[in-house]
């Protein structure tokens, strides 16, 4: 019986202390279920969606985006202050990078020791809390029924209402739309913090200047014209508040960044919890623009932490629709895939898709805006958004130097965080305030990183790439270049915009065109290499046309005694030969001599970026090789027009009209143009430029290159040519990215015309291991070889066409000569770097 007791209470005992243990453990369960932050399990679902094991690093080139690297990290070498960046493809992190200093200076003086940039520091974020705070909330309360876009302000607000004295008495109709895209007839902006500037309306309280900004006036008629507004946000940020009966930082936190699990996007950081060190600093000393400004109250110590905008800090209480929030690139990031998601994002429910998709659409004021966002629209945001932004791409920019890119059509965020004001004042000449040294830097204009990323993308999908914009097509954008002027134009077939209009029509019908100028092959490209061009009447628009390639090769004073701007739109190939880059520096130094303005519409370079072979020494300059660039110089016309002016001492005054959506990387066929005009008779594809720049020297030998054939350039032979063993013996060489087969052909025309002539065709297999002129050394130095008592010479071209008389006497080291000329090619590419234009 006493053991039945004791099995009893032990059995009792076992299950007590279980039931303790559960109950304990559920209490705790529970516990920790409300006190613990339910934001920490939607971070980890935040972190999981964002930098899950489905990486889309493989949707962009590696070797590309560490471009974007070496760029950045140069630019903070020469002062740039620093930046993280986050790049973001179908959810997925593709990159997030911080580069530089967080805090170099303090009151003015560059620490010796600047404290690193980290990928977690918050920014701030200045006007991108317009977005990511303020048309964020609307967005919630329009999805829930509380506010209607179409709703006059004074329904939240009836202290907003016109005054007897206010020029415009409109008030009654500015809606909340109006509002949001910057069309409500309010001012830009208004110095309630400046006695001298605001008069009434002085306040340093939060709540006297909200009463002043229902009494401001207005400007304009609502909804007639776009002026961008930190007066309009600042009253929807009042309008939140009134409509949800929280301050604008609590509703945001709470509502929609503490759902999401984010930690670091808040509103006056330093009163909760975060430290100086977790932020970026802005301006140096305060906001006296380095003690050139003055008011009562004044900040003069280094910003960090504190929300910079004068309005927000002095007059709002740190918290205000216009400016005011700080966040971090990933959470930014978080955000914006919110949008892209249709509203949604893990388990949290900002909006529907169709509020989402009204939010997005393009104001009916102007096409650059949406409700909130700013859009790329197809022209003039490529500084902002890059070069391949389509249309429908949102975004907003920042004060302080915050940018953010949302892209729906190919799912790609984009958050460029810098502090770019976070350096010293800069001054124009006459001493006045120009900006600050961090503005000047291509980090902090968004557009070349932008655009750099995209190019990234392409090189992985290369059919979506969208076509290169030439620098014609970008006339509207320089309508104020050439308004009012007298213009000539260097051209011939080649000249047309992307859409085929040819630019003499294109100039004619815009602008004051009086005279066009024929470069050799005439305006219409169709005469012989070496014939004299006439001087003409074009049959279409009755201009006359001057040729500078006949009687002399210069514009004469008599020519530009009329003109303004004289401007060169012309194909080029890409080789130290061809005449029409001389004719462009003949043209710049006339320019340059009559006082007249050079304009270039840049084109592609057909063969790429690639640099090869010797540079001219200045003894053999002439019409086929006007300075000392290298046989194959790798830049585009502009790019060469730049490196012309400045070290050939031109001097003349010198526009480029640069291309977008080019890189220098892209043979013609890639750029996604029209297809390929042939510049000259001789040039009828891109691989018969890409073999020019090394064939064109049996110009000046007695060896047919393949003029007369449908495949000049890459053709080379002569009737006393084995062409089996010249094929043979160039073979055996294994050069890389060419074959060679015999051949015998018959020219039609030129060198052996109607003479059966054997040979061998070049036949390109790989264009990034083809080294053009290299190529035609050793093919000249093997017929050299084989038929010393044949070749002939013509031999001032020939020397002009090489720049290495040399090679006439076939008595040198073909190795020899291929390093010192890899070794110019070399030298050349690295000192032509500060003329690119293009990445």
């Amino acid at each position: 019986m006493m053991k039945k007791k004791s099995i009893f209470l032990s059995g009792f005992l076992v299950l007590f202390i279980i039931t303790v243990l559960l109950v304990f453990s559920n209490n705790k369960i529970i516990e920790s279920f409300y006190s613990a932050p339910h934001d920490e399990e939607l971070t980890d679902i935040s972190d999981n969606i964002l930098e899950g094991s489905e990486s889309k690093e493989e949707d962009f080139d590696t070797e590309y985006l560490s471009y974007i690297d070496t760029f950045i990290e140069s630019e903070i070498d020469k002062g740039f202050p620093g930046a993280v960046l986050l790049v973001m493809k179908d959810g997925k992190v593709v990159k997030h990078t911080a580069y530089g200093y967080k805090l170099k200076y303090e009151n003015g003086i560059e620490l010796s020791n600047p404290i690193a940039m980290t990928e977690d520091t918050l920014f701030d974020l200045a006007s991108n809390t317009k977005i990511y705070a303020t048309t964020l909330a609307i967005i919630k309360l329009v999805d829930e029924g509380r506010i209607h876009l179409t709703d006059p302000v004074e329904k939240y607000l009836p202290l907003f209402k016109d005054k007897e004295t206010d020029p415009i008495k409109m008030k009654k109709y500015v809606t909340i739309e109006h509002l949001l895209n910057h069309s409500s007839g309010l001012p830009a902006n208004f110095k309630f913090y400046d006695p001298k500037s605001a008069k009434d309306f002085y306040s340093l309280d939060r709540e006297k200047t909200i009463q002043y900004l229902m009494e401001i006036p207005l400007e304009y008629e609502p909804g007639t014209k776009d002026v961008y507004s930190d007066i309009g946000f600042m009253i929807l940020g009042v309008i939140i508040e009134e409509v949800t009966g929280q301050s604008l930082d609590q509703y945001v936190e709470e509502k929609i960044y503490a759902p999401l699990g984010l930690k670091r996007t808040v509103f006056c950081p330093l009163k909760k919890g975060f430290k100086k060190e977790e932020i970026a600093a802005t301006e140096l000393n305060g906001n006296t623009r380095d003690f050139n400004i003055d008011f009562p109250n004044i900040r003069t110590y280094t910003l960090q932490g504190e929300v910079h905008d004068e309005k927000a800090y002095y007059s709002m209480g740190e918290v205000a629709g216009h400016a005011g929030l700080f966040s971090t690139a990933k959470e930014l990031g978080i955000l914006s895939q919110m949008i892209l998601n249709g509203g949604k994002f893990g388990d949290y429910y900002l909006a529907d898709e169709e509020t989402i998709r009204t939010f997005m659409e393009p104001s009916a004021v102007t096409s650059f805006r949406t409700l909130g966002w700013n859009r790329a629209s197809w022209e003039g945001q490529e500084n902002k958004f890059g070069e391949y932004a389509g249309p429908d791409t949102i975004g907003h920019t920042g004060w302080t130097g915050t940018f953010t890119h949302i892209d729906p059509e190919k799912n790609i965020i984009v958050i460029l965080l810098t502090n770019k004001k976070h350096s010293p004042v800069t001054y124009t000449d006459g001493g006045k305030i120009d900006g600050f040294k961090g503005d000047y830097f291509e980090t902090g204009k968004y557009g070349k990183i932008l655009t750099m990323v995209y190019n990234a993308y392409y090189k992985k999908h290369p059919e979506e790439r969208p076509p290169v914009r030439l620098g014609i097509d970008r006339i509207n954008q320089y309508q104020t270049l050439f308004q009012g002027k007298k213009i000539g134009l260097i051209t011939n077939h080649t000249g047309m915009n992307s859409q085929g209009e040819v630019s003499i029509d294109v100039l004619y019908e815009k602008f004051n065109l009086i005279a066009l100028f024929s470069p050799e092959h005439g305006i219409r490209g169709n005469q012989e290499a070496g014939t004299s061009v006439e001087h003409s009447i074009d049959e279409k628009t009755g201009l006359p046309i001057y040729s500078l390639y006949g009687q002399t090769k210069r514009p004469t004073e008599e020519m530009m005694k009329d003109i303004d701007i004289l401007a060169f739109d012309m194909q080029d190939v890409g080789a130290r030969f061809y005449t029409y880059i001389s004719t462009m520096a003949y043209a710049m130094e006339a320019c340059a001599q009559y006082d007249k303005t050079f304009v270039v519409f840049d084109r592609p370079n057909p063969i790429g970026g690639k640099v090869e072979g010797n540079c001219l020494d200045s003894s053999y300059w002439s019409f086929i090789g006007v300075y000392s660039i290298p046989q194959r110089h790798g830049m585009t016309v502009g790019e060469l027009a730049r490196l012309f002016n400045e070290e050939y001492g031109i001097g003349c005054k010198l526009v480029v009209i640069p291309m977008t959506r080019y890189s220098r990387d892209l043979y013609y066929e890639e750029c996604g143009l029209n297809v390929w005009q042939p510049p000259s008779p001789n040039m009828p594809a891109v691989d018969t430029a890409l073999v020019y720049s090394g064939t064109c020297i049996f110009e000046g030998t007695n060896i047919s290159e393949g003029r007369g054939t449908d495949k000049p350039f890459e053709i080379i032979g002569a009737p006393w040519i084995n062409g089996e063993v010249l094929a043979d013996e160039m073979e055996r060489l294994n050069l890389p990215g060419v074959q060679f087969r015999a051949i015998t052909f018959v020219p039609a025309e030129n060198k052996y015309k109607g003479q059966s002539c054997e040979g061998v065709e070049l036949i390109i297999t790989d264009r990034k291991q083809y080294n053009s002129v290299l190529t035609g050394l050793y093919l000249l130095n093997t017929i050299q070889k084989l038929y010393p008592e044949k070749i002939e010479y013509r031999n001032e071209h020939f020397d002009a066409l090489t720049g290495e008389p040399l090679l006439r006497s076939g008595n040198y080291s073909v190795e020899e000569i291929e390093w010192q000329w890899i070794e110019e090619a070399r030298d050349f590419a690295e000192m032509s770097k500060k003329y690119y234009l293009y990445q």
